[in-house]
C-alpha cells in the first residue's frame, strides 16, 4: 500500500482564552504568532462536528512546527478537562528546552505547575537527559526536555 500520509500539519489545542494562550505560547515560550482568523457555519461544523461552532484561531510556531490554539465562543456548554497523563486520550506536548530550570521557571510564573523536579534518564539512549511534565488550569500538558549539555 502506498504511503499517503506525509507529516503532521500541525497540533491543535483548545484553550480558554485565546488572547492569554498567546500571552504564554508567544511571550513566554518563544513561538512566532503566524496567523490569526475567526471559523464559523458551515466550515466550522463540518470540520469539527461541533453544532454552532464559532472559533478564534491562531496559528503559533516554532522552528517547523506549528500549533494551532483555539477558543470556542460557542457553544456555551464547554467543559474544562483536566486529564492525568494515564487517562486514555491525554496527549501532551513535548519542546526540546536548552536550559530546563529557566524554562521551568519562566512557565511557573505564568501558572503551569510541573509534576515534580526533572527527572535525568540514567541509562538508555537518552541518559543524561531531563525530562519534567508541567500542567495549567485548563488541562493543558507539556513537557520540557533538556538534552545532556557538553559541560556535564
Amino acid at each position: 500500500m502506498e504511503q499517503n500520509f506525509t507529516g503532521i500539519a500541525h497540533t491543535g489545542i483548545t484553550v480558554r482564552n485565546l488572547d492569554d494562550a498567546l500571552a504564554f505560547w508567544v511571550g513566554v515560550l518563544g513561538f512566532a504568532l503566524e496567523r490569526r482568523f475567526h471559523l464559523d457555519g458551515e466550515l466550522a461544523e463540518g470540520v469539527t462536528g461541533v453544532n454552532s461552532a464559532t472559533i478564534d484561531v491562531a496559528v503559533v510556531s516554532l522552528g517547523e512546527q506549528s500549533v494551532e490554539l483555539l477558543q470556542y465562543l460557542s457553544p456555551p456548554n464547554r467543559m474544562i478537562v483536566r486529564p492525568e497523563p494515564c487517562d486514555v486520550g491525554s496527549v501532551h506536548l513535548a519542546l526540546n528546552v536548552i536550559d530546563m530550570d529557566a524554562a521551568i521557571e519562566a512557565a511557573s510564573l505564568a501558572g503551569w505547575v510541573p509534576a515534580g523536579p526533572p527527572v535525568v534518564a540514567t541509562h538508555g539512549p537518552r541518559a543524561g537527559t531531563a525530562f519534567i511534565y508541567l500542567s495549567d488550569q485548563h488541562g493543558g500538558t507539556l513537557e520540557f526536555i533538556a538534552a545532556p549539555t557538553a559541560a556535564e
